[in-house]
């Protein structure tokens, strides 16, 4: 099982087990070249959304996430690194359809809801881009791992939950405060509904899913064992162990399990 996803790779971004973070991150590296190269022109454009135009587009509900834009570079190469890490986790522990259906749900959600305000305050806003739509998602995966520690940038440690609260304030400052900033902010709270509340629509029981991680211990190379609780998940660590662990899972059958021979 393992060797048939291993496989699967674009750009050197394994799309086995997460198809659907990589399609949204890859697309998003192609728009942001798009309109960096095509300025004016870019026929990814029609891809944002505009409450002006969103009855006579109306993909642009869905596909706005789709289209990032050139107009913060550095920003938006942000926002697709941690669409990959964020989303990738949860759509490897959820599923693809589940996180597809949650996905969809907030992308969704945030646009209806901001059309409905612009509607009754008589204004005009957007949206493009990764970041408002990685908001909901960077909520669900903060109280699933509250009690674990992220370095922002590498460098700063911060408690996830404290990371799902930075990505809410910068989403309903992106989308336009103190009143159209909301949509985006409802939605974020719909997500930390969905795991507190909502949690039996999640395969497994997420509150056993987690006292059995706190009591997984990690060898060390000493040989002494520690809790893997509190551990800080620095995303290049992250990813290194990550790469070590799918080596494992190909030399011992998969993660499915050991092999035959084992």
């Amino acid at each position: 099982m393992s060797g048939e996803w291993q496989k699967w790779k674009i750009g050197g971004i394994r799309v086995g087990l997460n198809p659907l973070t990589s399609f949204i991150c890859l697309f998003g590296i192609i728009t942001f070249f798009s309109a960096a190269i095509l300025q004016g022109s870019d026929p990814f454009a029609h891809l944002a959304f505009t409450t002006t135009n969103s009855w006579k587009h109306f993909w642009t509900y869905l596909t706005w996430p789709l289209y990032t834009g050139f107009t913060r570079p550095l920003f938006t190469i942000f926002s697709i690194a941690i669409c990959y890490w964020i989303c990738g986790s949860l759509e490897r522990s959820w599923g693809t359809s589940l996180f597809a259906r949650a996905f969809v749900v907030s992308t969704l959600s945030i646009a209806i809801l901001l059309a409905i305000l612009c509607r009754v305050m008589n204004a005009e806003s957007g949206l493009y881009g990764l970041w408002i739509a990685v908001a909901p998602p960077i909520v669900a995966w903060g109280v699933i791992n509250r009690r674990e520690t992220v370095l922002l940038f590498c460098i700063l440690p911060i408690p996830a939950m404290v990371f799902a609260v930075i990505a809410t304030i910068v989403a309903w400052w992106d989308v336009g405060p103190p009143i159209l900033g909301l949509s985006a902010v409802a939605v974020c709270g719909l997500a930390y509904w969905y795991i507190i509340r909502g949690r039996d629509s999640v395969p497994g029981n997420l509150p056993d899913i987690r006292a059995a991680a706190s009591r997984i211990c990690v060898p060390t190379q000493h040989g002494e064992k520690i809790p893997t609780k509190g551990v800080i998940l620095n995303p290049a660590k992250w990813l290194k162990e990550r790469q070590e662990r799918k080596r494992f899972e190909k030399l011992f059958g998969g993660p499915d399990g050991p092999g035959k021979g084992s």
